[in-house]
């Protein structure tokens, strides 16, 4: 049994003072256990329709941003040393590969898509989230609005 929107909305609300916001989800999950109704089942989108809406209200979604703060920036920096430690043997070059042929041929973009686009995804978004405003963002690509590769490589 799931209740519907109507049900949900319909629920009294269970506020008594001296009560914390802890002891009304244990209230709430006693409700929902012997249903066996939990919002992190595995064969469903219960947790992600839940985090939604949490996310949709904006004291929930302050809330979430709080919560999420430092694990997002660990998760973040953990997916980039992934990243760059696979891009290493494609952005390693020793002295013999530098010629006067490679020099007048090289072009960073050419070099760099692939790499950003395959190997280093995380990275990549977040170069140019730092290098790109939103109003840029939302303009017609150029060559020079992909100068962030050539920060990447500094």
């Amino acid at each position: 049994y799931v209740p519907s929107e109507l049900e949900i909305t319909e629920i009294p609300h269970m506020h008594k003072p001296g009560q914390s916001k802890v002891e009304h989800v244990r209230k709430a999950l006693d409700i929902l256990r012997p249903a066996r109704i939990t919002p992190a089942e595995n064969a469903s989108d219960r947790l992600e329709t839940l985090l939604d809406t949490i996310w949709s209200n904006e004291k929930g979604a302050r809330a979430m941003k709080a919560w999420f703060y430092d694990q997002a920036i660990d998760l973040v920096c953990d997916l980039v040393n992934l990243e760059m430690e696979a891009a290493k043997p494609a952005l390693h070059m020793s002295t013999s590969d530098i010629t006067t042929d490679f020099i007048a041929s090289w072009d960073i973009n050419s070099f760099m898509d692939p790499i950003a686009e395959k190997i280093t995804p995380v990275w990549s978004r977040v170069l140019r989230a730092a290098t790109e405003s939103k109003q840029s963002k939302e303009k017609a690509k150029t060559p020079r609005s992909r100068n962030c590769h050539v920060v990447s490589l500094s």
